[in-house]
């Protein structure tokens, strides 16, 4: 893309361009002489690779295809993104320049949406369509201006939204199993990436360009709400979250020094020693992975948020053998998306909505197979399993709506993690009388009442410095919270333990080395989430004053 610093007004609209990193890219960029064509060229063979990429899906199942095509589509963004600032910065333009503007852009959509549309579970005509619509929507807009009109980039299904929607279902692609991507209704097939093109050819086609415009009023945010969603230049504003931070990085460091002088102390066997290294390294990872994400924004938190939850329900569905009812883990699938969206959006009366309609529609999609014969069972695990992994998980992710959800969350994990160490170790230093033998049989009375005694003014002093002089900021209702997380957290992990006795398991699976399974790990945040939601709601709420429906306007 190329053009001159005076028409920089009639630029498409985006907000990542007064990010410090995209600056220093253009900055960097310019002063080497790219020209600006050159990376308008780049974006293009970026997403030709991802239509490539898509293509290949279909001929070999490797969930590399499937990231390959959705770094593609988001570098093709961010291509078309630099090649402006690189123009506008360099003060360089030339008559080929509106050429250089609109054939790639055409390109990369051709080559996304067609191979998209010959990617496992696309449909070929759909992907033909898509591509005609996206050109269409482009011609329609030049033709605007040659009329005299300014360049209109927003509404439904712009350039950004097309990309989002293909690269959200790559992602899911690459991380469900192949048989989820195509969902079964009667006799007919569709395939996750069919779906998205739908989704896409709904939108340009049933949009006018005024409809556009009113919806380019509803996307846009102010500076606050974008920074909670986006920025990290307030990530360590909070003193919590700095505190609760630094102490997961030191304890991270003081633990291979911990664990040689415990091994060597107790002559451990080699076995126990690499299991000990195992969960080391395996909680480097798992602390990186909750750390970046929260620290990142809400909007990445969200998102990580609905990543765990699509796992967790995917080992529930594995262990329990759901995933062979393919209409109601669908249906599971698309409410915990919907979720995802009604908190991105911080629509809370969509979010409370969900649960019955979707429960509705997992006892309806029972009914599809015609087979009265295990009803209840099949209808009674997707509702457990939603309410669980959609509904209970999805409080976490709406907690981020709030502008202190660093803290919060952190707050909310390290002290369920924190419970679980305390009940341990109190549990073999006075735990002497059984809990739940049967359920858990290492749980000890003493144990749970250790976890409470250590857990609560530990949430309690932490509380106090997130909601200083609120509603909740007084001695007994801080001291309820941190009860509340102790004993719900413990409950958590004895609902886990019940389900896998039930079924003879161990673990849940063997995705974490020293761990098991993602269900292993965080049982305990599965009731913690919803119990510390609506006792904070009750009294302060999540997000006041944060913006409603950001994206959908209303």
């Amino acid at each position: 893309m190329n053009e001159s610093a005076a028409k920089a007004i009639d630029r498409r609209p985006i907000a990542t361009r007064n990010r410090k990193w995209a600056q220093s890219a253009t900055m960097w960029l310019a002063s080497r002489n790219v020209s600006p064509n050159a990376i308008s060229i780049a974006g293009m063979c970026a997403c030709i690779a991802a239509g490539l990429a898509l293509g290949l899906t279909s001929v070999e199942f490797n969930r590399v295809f499937w990231l390959v095509a959705a770094l593609g589509a988001q570098l093709r963004l961010t291509a078309n993104m630099l090649d402006g600032m690189v123009a506008v910065v360099s003060g360089r333009a030339s008559k080929v320049g509106e050429l250089y503007n609109e054939v790639p852009d055409r390109v990369s959509d051709a080559a996304v949406f067609i191979g998209a549309g010959f990617a496992w579970g696309g449909n070929v005509a759909l992907g033909y369509i898509a591509t005609i619509l996206a050109i269409f929507t482009a011609y329609v807009r030049a033709a605007g201006k040659i009329a005299g009109a300014h360049n209109e980039f927003c509404g439904p299904m712009a350039k950004q939204h097309r990309m989002l929607v293909i690269t959200v279902a790559c992602v899911y692609s690459a991380v469900v199993p192949r048989s989820w991507q195509i969902f079964h209704f009667a006799n007919l097939d569709i395939g996750v990436i069919a779906i998205a093109l739908s989704l896409i050819n709904r939108w340009l086609l049933g949009h006018s360009g005024s409809e556009a415009t009113a919806n380019c009023a509803r996307f846009e945010m102010n500076d606050t709400t974008w920074q909670r969603l986006f920025g990290f230049r307030h990530a360590f504003d909070h003193r919590v979250t700095v505190v609760v931070a630094l102490t997961v990085a030191v304890l991270l460091v003081l633990a291979p020094l911990l664990i040689f002088i415990t091994t060597r102390a107790a002559n451990s066997t080699a076995e126990k020693r690499k299991e000990l290294w195992d969960r080391y390294r395996s909680w480097i990872w798992l602390a990186l992975c909750i750390l970046i994400p929260i620290l990142a924004g809400a909007f990445w938190t969200i998102l990580a948020v609905a990543t765990l939850s699509l796992l967790c329900y995917r080992e529930y569905a594995r262990i329990t053998g759901l995933f062979r009812e393919r209409t109601i883990s669908f249906i599971v699938v698309i409410g915990i998306l919907m979720i995802t969206f009604a908190e991105l959006d911080n629509w809370y009366r969509l979010f409370v909505a969900l649960f019955p309609l979707t429960v509705a529609l997992i006892a309806i999609g029972g009914l599809i197979p015609d087979q009265p014969k295990g009803y209840i069972q099949r209808v009674g695990l997707g509702v457990l399993g939603f309410a669980l992994f959609g509904s209970a998980l999805g409080n976490l992710g709406y907690m981020a709506n709030d502008w202190n959800y660093r803290s919060i969350l952190l707050l909310i994990i390290f002290a369920v993690e924190l419970n679980d160490i305390f009940a341990y170790i109190c549990g073999h230093l006075f735990g002497h009388r059984k809990f739940v033998p049967n359920t858990s049989p290492n749980k000890t009375v003493g144990g749970a009442f250790g976890a409470i005694i250590l857990t609560t003014p530990l949430v309690a002093v932490i509380a106090h410095l997130i909601w200083t002089n609120t509603a909740l900021d007084n001695p007994i209702c801080l001291v309820g919270l941190g009860i509340i997380v102790s004993i719900v957290g413990q409950f958590g992990d004895l609902m886990l333990s019940a389900i896998k006795r039930d079924l003879g398991l161990k673990d849940t699976s063997k995705l974490i080395p020293g761990h098991g399974g993602l269900l292993d790990r965080f049982d305990s945040l599965i009731l913690v989430a919803p119990a510390v939601f609506h006792y904070v709601g009750y009294f302060v709420g999540f997000g006041a004053g944060e913006p409603q429906r950001i994206f959908s306007g209303g």
